[in-house]
């Protein structure tokens, strides 16, 4: 079965599919036939409001082995669900990421494991607003599940499910939750009033209020981040005195008793950024700042929709129907100075001059990133779509920063063309590469990672802001790093990955006799503090193979080999467990021979 998908916001785009082979394994190694494997696309540093995701499903055949075609300039994750038993029970694989069309991956599934099954709490509280309809979510990108509701249960089947989410029936996002204790409790309905005013304390009819009702975050299957997916519900419009009571699932008044969850609502009045106020973290927010816990109860929450300048570029001549994307960091303030990060993003578009402006961006940011998206470009012509590091604050690149600006398409910026060869010496086709400017400027590594798809021939052709950048890439199979300096102008590299670095242990009873089926287990991780974004980069794949890492088991000798990706300063302790029991502490590190392992 296939869920077509499309890039949104890209008309004209019609790039021929690539394809891509899985070979599905269980957990002891063997074919795994008659499984699903499912891949979820996009583009984490754009999101899905930005470009649609693409999700495929495909059948593996007797041999484990599966086809799939899928779209070129995205990045991809997949993991394999094998056929349930007769008690529902079903093998599932770590997801398996980045990865793009052309690759050749493999997916080991684990012990089979059951479907939840949750007794469904509170509905007949919402039955105004029903049928009430659920539906598995993943993490983003990723598809989503519908689960029927049958004699008040639903059965959520394996799989690496983010959340449930509650709809009415309408559509619209109710709740998000996990359930817990074998039932999914809905909160009942909570009536709270809200006043919005401008700076002045003027209310502002017809004020749009809304609630985050959850949020998708990218798959956190390495140390980088991506654009969050947000879940929206309408609550309605202010009325002529600013004022509204909105309805809202809690389990008691958020206003008075704000710890059974988030509960974050937003106000926005036209050309000015949205506000925030409720619960964040089981603190009482209102005006994006955290109330003190001495502070008198209130029997409203109260916006206060100020004037901030927008802030405005230009990016000088780009095809019709482009626009500007914004992944920004905003803040919910704990004190005066201190605050929590709450990423959102903003996309304006381009007009015929190449001037852009965002007109409701929030007035204090972390850090910002701008990406321009073409109107008739294809996301697999990545020289058309020039690159900036993120920057701290609320500023843009200094190329776009003047509405009189000279434009991004032109002699000021670096062209780079890199080739990659993996470590076998062949192009490194399938592989996503990590882009990343070498210097922070206080700005977090998660928030300025971009991730690019190789084409065919192992390469990839960007366009970034003059400076020092970061090329980074790994597959099953190698990784390279390397750090070049890029002034405007023409460059190119050419970079080829070096073999992953490989432990082999051999783990053996008191009496000699290897140990099968042993599963490996981390101890702990020692790590020196380093300003090289190489080391935060090659650690951000040490974390991403311990997804693989899970899978690994110890065969009929006792043997298991154990590929990472070395990293100075990184001292990782690892053991082995079995049948209630565990072995000695062994350092992950590469050496001669099998490394004999005992038991404690």
């Amino acid at each position: 079965m296939v869920f077509g998908g499309v890039l949104a916001g890209l008309p004209g785009q019609a790039a021929p599919r690539r394809a891509t082979f899985v070979r599905a394994e269980d957990a002891a190694g063997e074919p795994l036939a008659g499984a699903v494997v499912t891949f979820a696309g996009g583009v984490p540093h754009l999101g899905v409001d930005v470009v649609q995701r693409d999700i495929l499903q495909v059948a593996t055949d007797a041999r484990g082995r599966a086809q799939a075609k899928l779209l070129p300039g995205l990045c991809y994750t997949a993991w394999v669900v094998g056929a349930a038993g007769p008690d529902g029970r079903a093998s599932v694989s770590p997801p398996h990421a980045w990865f793009s069309g052309g690759a050749l991956i493999t997916l080991r599934a684990g012990e089979p494991e059951p479907p939840r099954r949750l007794l469904v709490r509170g509905a007949e509280a919402w039955q105004a607003r029903g049928p009430l309809q659920f539906h598995a979510l993943f993490a983003s990108p990723g598809p989503e599940l519908p689960l029927a509701l049958e004699d008040g249960q639903l059965v959520v089947p394996p799989g690496p499910v983010a959340t449930i989410e509650v709809r009415a029936a309408s559509g619209e996002p109710l709740w998000h939750g996990l359930g817990a204790d074998g039932a999914l409790v809905l909160p009942p309905p909570r009536r709270v009033r809200v006043h919005v005013v401008d700076d002045n304390g003027v209310p502002q009819a017809g004020a749009r209020l809304r609630h985050r009702v959850g949020r998708l975050s990218p798959w956190r299957l390495d140390n980088f981040g991506g654009v969050v997916e947000d879940r929206w519900r309408e609550l309605g419009r202010t009325g002529e005195d600013g004022r509204a009571e909105v309805e809202v699932p809690y389990a008691a008044d958020p206003l008075r008793d704000p710890q059974h969850g988030d509960l974050v609502l937003f106000a926005a009045v036209a050309g000015r950024p949205a506000v925030a106020g409720g619960v964040f973290q089981q603190g009482l927010y209102r005006n994006d700042h955290k109330l003190l816990a001495n502070a008198p109860p209130l029997d409203e929450l109260q916006f206060v929709c100020r004037v901030v300048p927008p802030l405005r570029g230009n990016v000088g001549p780009v095809s019709t129907g482009s626009s500007v994307h914004l992944a920004a960091v905003c803040k919910f303030f704990v004190e005066t100075t201190s605050y929590r990060h709450d990423a959102r993003s903003f996309t304006a578009p381009v007009a015929a001059d190449g001037t852009f402006e965002f007109a409701e961006l929030p007035a204090e940011l972390h850090s910002c990133r701008l990406s321009l998206v073409t109107g008739g470009g294809g996301l697999d012509e990545p020289s058309s779509l020039p690159m900036f590091q993120t920057l701290p604050g609320r500023d843009l690149p200094a190329l776009v920063a003047s509405p009189q600006g000279p434009g991004v398409i032109g002699e000021a910026v670096a062209d780079l063309r890199v080739s990659i060869a993996d470590a076998g010496g062949g192009p490194a086709r399938g592989t996503v590469a990590f882009v990343v400017p070498a210097e922070p400027l206080g700005v977090l590594l998660r928030d300025s990672v971009v991730r690019v798809p190789l084409d065919p021939r192992g390469a990839i052709a960007l366009r970034l802001s003059p400076g020092q950048w970061v090329v980074m890439a790994a597959n099953d199979g190698g990784f390279v790093a390397r750090s070049l300096a890029l002034t405007a102008g023409q460059h190119a590299a050419e970079l080829v990955m070096q073999p992953l670095a490989q432990l082999r242990v051999e783990l053996r009873d008191e009496h000699g006799r290897a140990i099968a089926g042993a599963r490996l287990q981390s101890r702990g991780t020692t790590t020196r503090g380093s300003a090289d974004p190489l080391q935060a980069l090659l650690l951000g794949l040490r974390n991403q193979q311990r997804a693989q890492w899970a899978t690994l088991r110890t065969d009929v000798e006792g043997r298991m080999v154990v590929p990472f990706v070395p990293v100075d300063g990184v001292a990782q302790k690892m053991e082995l467990h079995w049948a209630g029991r565990r072995s000695e502490e062994f350092a992950l590190a590469a050496g001669e021979g099998w490394l004999p392992v005992r038991p404690l």
